[in-house]
């Protein structure tokens, strides 16, 4: 599935806001997941919020973008969980989920 004109429009004023406020968006398309995670309090943050999408491969391809624009629109209605920010990289939290949720 492809984001129409107004969903491209959202997800770039989304993806500017929350990387903006620290944020970084993750994609492994083997699992079909796409992870926001952004520290709570800036760089020295011991802990960050993360929001989850998956693709449903029975239905549809992986398309970052997609994957994106529904971890954004998660985050900013405030379904996210917060977990403590490993050695102080995203990315690290990132890998986690994907080896948790992975195939």
């Amino acid at each position: 599935m492809k984001l129409d004109k107004a969903q491209k429009n959202l997800r770039k004023i989304m993806k500017a806001t929350f990387m903006g406020n620290g944020g970084q968006l993750f994609s492994d398309v083997p699992s079909g997941m796409t992870v926001a995670v952004r520290p709570t309090r800036g760089p020295d943050s011991r802990f960050c919020e993360v929001a989850l999408a998956f693709c449903d491969f029975s239905e549809d391809e992986f398309n970052r973008k997609m994957g994106e624009f529904v971890v954004l629109e998660k985050w900013e209605r405030g379904e996210y969980v917060r977990v403590p920010l490993y050695a102080n990289e995203p990315s690290d939290v990132a890998i986690m989920f994907f080896e948790m949720f992975g195939e």
